[in-house]
């Protein structure tokens, strides 16, 4: 019988062996998760892609973000990453090239149109164009609640000339949303950023 899944996600599709000495087969539900006939189960994937080394592309990103590459394999991801840089407008495109130094931590990448562009930096302008359609950035005092890293900050920052940017964050993220926003922005970006524990 052929499978209905995509030939990369029947690629991925697993099995797992069961008391009796049956396999079960599980599927996938969709981009975000496995669907198994009887009961939740946690299944460890071994990709034929390597490993990328940083924190944008390891397990503690993929855990607080929407998606994880690793449910349907890194080509998924590259390919609907793909699909969806094609319909950035082009303020959105400028935006992305406003912001430099996206490669920090080495996120998982396509190159589109000349431009390197990952999962996350693709989101973040999106909503730079949202926030900037309804609301004037240009010298606003801008207060983000559970920033992660600062992809956000970062972006706006970059394309805007914001009057003070406040993160507010657990204390272990805030660590790092500090040492990624100083590595990414220039100094005098950097020093409108204030950073408050949660």
């Amino acid at each position: 019988m052929r499978s209905a899944l995509p030939r990369a996600a029947r690629r991925c599709a697993f099995s797992k062996a069961q008391p009796s000495g049956k396999r079960r087969i599980l599927q996938f539900a969709g981009p975000f998760g496995l669907r198994s006939s009887r009961r939740s189960v946690t299944v460890t994937v071994d990709h034929d892609t390597e490993i990328l080394a940083g924190f944008r592309s390891g397990d503690a990103n993929f855990k607080l973000t929407l998606w994880d590459p690793r449910a349907n394999g890194v080509r998924y991801l590259k390919a609907l990453l793909y699909r969806v840089s094609g319909r950035l407008s082009p303020l959105d495109r400028e935006r992305l090239r406003r912001t430099r130094n996206r490669d920090v931590g080495n996120p998982i990448t396509v190159r589109h149109e000349g431009d390197e562009i990952d999962m996350d930096y693709l989101r973040a302008v999106q909503e730079v164009g949202f926030l900037a359609d309804r609301v004037r950035l240009d010298g606003a005092r801008i207060v983000e609640i559970g920033a992660g890293y600062g992809r956000t900050c970062h972006a706006l920052i970059a394309n805007h000339d914001v009057a003070e940017y406040h993160i507010v964050e657990q204390e272990g993220s805030l660590r790092l949303a500090r040492a990624y926003l100083r590595a990414v922005l220039e100094p005098a970006q950097f020093a409108k950023v204030s950073f408050h524990a949660a």
